[in-house]
């Protein structure tokens, strides 16, 4: 219980943090390189106020993954992006739409099945840690590969998915990396600066909301939200299972359960984000309809 309280805490967090830090980076022109973009940021306070919640949760994140399992926590996490609708809408001064509400009803009960069906039981003993490096060297490659390969496609959907794929790819190993301050900090804190963990933490967290903003610039939330988070769980619990010996599920039947929920997920991702991609162009037209004054 205390695990999934930590969980929500840390997703209040994400969620209020990104909102904030989406509003800000929208306003930013697409056609800044990325040295731009972050001098542009740090300018900016609004992002610098979502920035202090979302290192707060950063914080929060680490302590949930130290409590309990990867397939147990990281699916709160999409917590976050659910409760951006009620935030945006707090932030617009407006009431959610109803299919807005529907879609995060439909995902948060998807969520709650993922997580019934999951092995909750954590091993007490050393992860691999050659796996580990293993995985966040190839892993971390890929996504900057692959983010690369962005300003190749003419269609800003596009762009906005191989960023936001590339960030899954990272925030998913971040997370994994979080479970190994237990570990590190075990003989004091100090001890987290002698191993590569904490490193890698930083350099990918650098690297996943580099990525993550560029998401947000490129595409609509609709190809950001779904694609973003279903990789991030994916590799997430992936990194728990090899790395930690922590398997998602104990029997063939709860594996199923969880694919199915993952799917039903990314769909009541998708949706909610179709919902909140029409209020927004709604209000995009309701400014350009004003006359000027």
């Amino acid at each position: 219980m205390l695990t999934i309280c930590v969980a929500l805490a840390a997703a209040c967090c994400f969620a209020l943090g990104n909102a904030i830090q989406h509003r800000a980076a929208g306003r930013i022109p697409s056609e800044h390189g990325v040295l731009q973009l972050v001098v542009a940021l740090f300018q900016s306070p609004q992002w610098l106020i979502g920035s202090f919640f979302a290192l707060l949760a950063f914080g929060l994140h680490i302590t949930a993954m130290n409590l309990g399992v990867v397939a147990v926590v990281q699916p709160f996490m999409l917590g976050a992006v659910l409760l951006a609708v009620p935030i945006r809408a707090f932030l617009d001064k407006e009431l959610p739409s109803r299919s807005e509400m529907v879609w995060v009803a439909f995902t948060v009960a998807a969520i709650i099945v993922f997580v019934w069906s999951a092995n909750s039981e954590r091993e007490s003993g050393p992860p691999h840690d050659g796996r580990a490096l293993a995985m966040v060297s190839v892993g971390f490659l890929v996504a900057v590969l692959w983010a690369s390969t962005a300003s190749r496609f003419d269609r800003g959907s596009m762009r906005g998915f191989v960023y936001a794929t590339s960030a899954g790819l990272t925030f998913g190993l971040t997370a994994g990396l979080m479970k190994f301050v237990r570990h590190d900090a075990a003989d004091g804190w100090l001890g987290l600066f002698e191993h590569w963990h904490i490193w890698a933490l930083l350099v990918g967290s650098v690297l996943g909301t580099t990525m993550n903003q560029r998401s947000y610039q490129a595409a609509h939330l609709s190809v950001v939200m779904p694609s973003m988070n279903s990789v991030n769980i994916v590799v997430a619990v992936a990194i728990g299972w090899i790395v930690f010996d922590e398997p998602p599920s104990l029997s063939p039947v709860s594996f199923m359960i969880q694919v199915l929920c993952l799917m039903a997920m990314a769909y009541g991702l998708l949706q909610v984000a179709r919902a909140e991609d029409a209020v927004e162009e709604a209000h995009q037209h309701e400014r350009v309809s004003q006359p000027s004054s």
